[in-house]
């Protein structure tokens, strides 16, 4: 299944002339480094980040990193957090940085563009991305809200719908936005409960805790209708008893794919955690396919 060739905010377009930028390179200490304001993507301390850091203690930060100058002091990072987490975690105490001077709009375009490709992106991080994104255009105050959404789509690749749906997840109690993360709950799933108010999703989770039940998206879609109905706006126990162990509790369906057929789709350095990704997003556009 191709996408839409996604166009990104381009190297030439933010640091001109590479023969310039050599120039324009300076060694900043690191803890002059801050986080961009409300940065969506997490800097983990995994395998990718290791291979980062042995990279760097061979060969030195490569391609320098963006930050604008803070009005408190010091350099907030527009795109280079991993490598300074990496430049710390072998170390150094500096890093090769390049000063731009970039409206909110542009280091919050260039963040988002500069990260978004990276194939290990989550849904939540997808989703806060997404919400920068959406916050920091500027449309005409002709134009609809839901334009917003419509432009994002055809920059990233994605259905308008789908946008619509990882810009809701923000809306989830942390604790549920981290089994949209871990693939417990689908992404359209998480959509339906970022509607319920807070306290109803905290009793979820712990329903969800307490009994390993993950409601589809037909039982996620009732608990929505429910809350609405209900004088006091919140759900209870006995709707989650009702809505997903009750007379509503599904069938368990088990499906069994075997190497054989599986194998040939796939090169061989695939992990069967890489494969399952794959084939749960290839599932997620089909079903968002069969929806819009």
């Amino acid at each position: 299944m191709e996408k839409p060739k996604i166009s990104f905010t381009s190297y030439d377009d933010l640091f001109g002339d590479p023969n310039e930028v050599k120039k324009e390179t300076i060694e900043v200490s690191l803890s002059e480094l801050h986080e961009f304001k409300g940065h969506p993507f997490k800097v983990r301390d995994d395998r990718a980040m290791a291979e980062l850091a042995d990279s760097i203690r061979t060969n030195g930060v490569i391609i320098p990193g963006i930050v604008r100058e803070r009005r408190e002091g010091g350099y907030e990072i527009i795109a280079g957090h991993r490598r300074r987490r990496a430049s710390e975690l072998i170390g150094k105490e500096t890093m090769p940085v390049v000063i731009r001077n970039l409206s909110d709009e542009m280091a919050i375009n260039y963040m988002v563009d500069s990260n978004i490709q990276r194939e290990d992106i989550l849904p939540s991080e997808k989703a806060h991305a997404y919400k920068m994104r959406a916050a920091a255009m500027k449309l005409n105050k002709t134009e609809e809200n839901g334009r917003k959404d419509e432009k994002i789509a055809k920059e990233f690749g994605e259905s308008r719908n789908q946008i619509r749906r990882y810009m809701r997840l923000v809306y989830l109690i942390p604790e549920l936005l981290d089994l949209v993360d871990e693939r417990k709950i689908p992404v359209n799933v998480g959509y339906e409960l970022s509607f319920l108010c807070i306290k109803s999703m905290q009793r979820l989770f712990v329903f969800i805790n307490d009994f390993g039940t993950i409601p589809s998206i037909s039982q996620a879609s009732l608990l929505r209708e429910k809350e609405r109905e209900k004088t006091s706006g919140e759900l209870d126990n006995d709707d989650f008893e009702e809505t997903l162990r009750g007379k509503m509790k599904e069938p368990t369906r088990k499906i069994v794919l075997k190497s054989k057929q599986l194998n040939q789709f796939f090169p061989p350095e695939y992990s069967a955690e890489d494969a399952e990704r794959v084939i749960i997003e290839l599932l997620e556009h089909w079903s968002e396919g069969k929806n819009e």
